[in-house]
């Protein structure tokens, strides 16, 4: 393991675990294990469960006022997020876990030194590592003709916009595709399967699916939240994995979105 390994707070703040100043001495982040029930002599499914991790962590200072400023920061970025109930995110690489830092027992404290020894414990109900990677589709319009981004004009009248996709994570992945409108009853097809909502979003709104949370939500343009799940196509399922490999994405020239894949791991990737 040679990335640091990072905690961002719900608010944006960040504890680099692996400097000098915030030392890893020991952790358990790569362990993972499943839940599974049985009956008749037979596991019939796995699940997670909750789950705690720790890291055990050194904290220096080159001065007394440092080491107990850098004391006094480890402790309140990880309390805010337990006193907002805003999980933040510990990230190892390209992946991260949602989770809450919820404890801090003194290991080891010499002040001359400026120098304390500090295990923390982490827990999640989510224990899955997460990487996103990110598509963005979208057309422009000048004088109702369909643009490239570097302005070279194409009339799809008649026809759908197709790309493709890579997933390459080992298994299919969840994801998240935001609509932009202006746009009435928006379809985006992945590998030949509809994804529909009968909705109109009107310019500066969108239309969030994530298949994770299994929700469809409109966001307005002044922020109001509408919750679109009736309105998603009853037929083909708006919530289908995006299959591992490539896929092809088409459209018709009517709307921009974005798509995001999330490779869900039970433990971070070694580096």
């Amino acid at each position: 393991m040679h990335k640091p390994i990072i905690y961002r707070n719900s608010r944006g703040k960040s504890l680099e675990f692996g400097s000098r100043e915030l030392f890893i001495n020991d952790t358990d982040i790569f362990d993972y294990s499943w839940d599974y029930d049985t009956g008749f002599g037979r596991i019939s499914n796995f699940r997670r469960g909750e789950v705690e991790k720790k890291l055990i962590i050194s904290v220096y200072g080159a001065t007394d006022a440092e080491a107990a400023e850098r004391r006094n920061r480890v402790f309140e970025v990880c309390e805010e997020d337990v006193l907002t109930g805003n999980a933040g995110r510990l990230w190892v690489g390209d992946y991260y876990l949602n989770c809450y830092i919820t404890e801090g027992k003194v290991k080891a404290y010499n002040k001359q030194g400026r120098y304390l020894q500090q295990e923390i414990k982490i827990i999640t109900d989510t224990p899955v590592w997460i990487k996103e990677t990110k598509y963005n589709f979208y057309v422009d319009y000048i004088s109702g003709n369909s643009f490239y981004p570097h302005g070279y004009p194409y009339d799809y009248a008649n026809s759908l916009r197709i790309n493709s996709i890579f997933n390459s994570h080992f298994t299919d992945s969840n994801f998240e595709l935001t609509i932009y409108g202006a746009v009435t009853n928006p379809t985006v097809y992945i590998n030949g399967s509809p994804y529909t909502v009968n909705t109109e979003l009107l310019t500066g709104e969108r239309l969030t699916i994530n298949s994770i949370e299994k929700t469809i939500i409109k966001t307005e343009a002044n922020g109001t939240k509408v919750n679109e799940f009736n309105k998603r196509d009853k037929v083909n399922s708006v919530f289908k994995l995006i299959e591992t490999g490539s896929n092809l994405v088409s459209w018709n020239k009517t709307f921009s979105f974005d798509l995001t894949l999330f490779s869900e791991r039970s433990a971070p990737e070694w580096t």
